[in-house]
């Protein structure tokens, strides 16, 4: 085991000298806001009106965490050691922060620290190259324990399965491959699609702010529960409509997204939080094809599988493009890609999960 990897955390020990970790969350990504978020709504004669709800959450629970504001992705990758002559590569997680209204955990959440503690594992020059997993139950508050079995360790390749245990259960299985840099001179990829500029465009939270400033009657409250910003990761949508969702659209997205501060030069940190992140927005491109399908649907991840194909850097602007084939039998299928602003594809992506109808 590589003891000097940089994801390797000493202890998951609270500390009552820390400050107040507060977040704004984008729903779905359950980073948890602890703070009144304003609502302000335009009145047909231009008058602003002020909607404003509380969105307080537990903010004891950040207090207990040695974490800067703006980083919760550095400090959800943070892998605790408890290895011993028994089990020599056992991880711990940092605490799964739980939002209130979603009651489980942020599948990307569970990926991220699964590929982690499955990094911790590997020599050093070792990248993360492909894995598949699979979600077996659903992750509660609190930490998780990551158990890395040694499949193989080759000259180019090595190769880990990883067992999530929380409560007594096992809630995540994932096979996971790791690969050496080579030079090979053959090389083709597809080419990125045409599409505006992260430049060009307006970020979620400028969107919804759009929104709720239009007289939406029934869809605005639905509107209400998106306004909820996530400052870690920043997510700009290249057509609205896909975040908006009241009118049927085809089942494909582009959105581009990073993460907001800067982090290491550390490859493998980087495709972790890529690996985070590519949960967000997946799933969800199923049900485009049906109107306001977010309140007609329920979604649920069972597998995720991703390959990257270069390096990547979380806190560069991605264009994650998402496309689903197939829809039915409470089941939806979807594919993603992953591309660098110069055009370079990063990484492919493709996930099933439930999609039931709750109408």
């Amino acid at each position: 085991m590589n003891t000097m990897n940089p994801m390797i955390r000493r202890a998951c020990l609270p500390n009552k000298n820390n400050k107040v970790f507060d977040f704004l969350m984008y729903s779905g990504f359950a980073i948890p806001p602890s703070v009144d978020l304003p609502f302000k709504q335009l009145s047909n004669d231009g008058k602003e009106i002020n909607i404003s709800r509380s969105k307080k959450m537990d903010s004891q629970f950040f207090k207990q965490q040695d974490v800067r504001s703006g980083n919760y992705i550095d400090f959800l990758l943070k892998m605790t050691s408890l290895r011993d002559k028994q089990q020599p590569n056992v991880f711990r997680g940092t605490p799964l922060y739980i939002n209130k209204n979603s009651k489980v955990a942020f599948g990307g959440c569970l990926i991220g620290q699964a590929a982690s503690a499955a990094v911790c594992s590997v020599p050093q020059g070792q990248l993360l190259h492909s894995f598949h997993n699979s979600f077996l139950n659903a992750g509660r508050q609190g930490c998780i324990d990551y158990r890395v079995e040694t499949v193989r360790n080759g000259r180019i390749y090595c190769n880990r399965i990883v067992h999530a245990e929380q409560n007594g259960k096992t809630i995540l299985n994932m096979q996971v491959s790791f690969k050496k840099d080579e030079a090979e001179p053959f090389q083709h990829q597809r080419t990125m699609p045409d599409c505006k500029k992260p430049e060009e465009l307006l970020s979620i939270e400028k969107l919804i702010e759009k929104k709720l400033s239009e007289d939406l009657s029934e869809e605005q409250d639905m509107f209400k529960d998106l306004h909820i910003t996530d400052p870690v990761v920043e997510f700009r949508p290249v057509d609205e409509e896909t975040l908006y969702r009241l009118k049927p659209l085809p089942p494909k997205s582009l959105l581009w997204m990073r993460i907001t501060e800067k982090q290491g030069e550390d490859e493998n940190f980087h495709r972790c939080a890529v690996a985070t992140m590519s949960d967000c927005n997946m799933l969800s491109t199923v049900i485009l094809p049906k109107e306001n399908g977010l309140k007609r649907f329920r979604l649920a991840s069972l597998n995720h599988s991703m390959w990257f194909h270069n390096n990547v850097r979380a806190d560069d602007w991605l264009l994650y493009e998402t496309e689903s084939s197939y829809a039915g039998g409470g089941v939806g299928f979807c594919t993603g890609r992953l591309w660098t602003q110069d055009g370079v594809l990063a990484a492919s992506v493709s996930q099933e999960g439930v999609v039931r109808s709750l109408l």
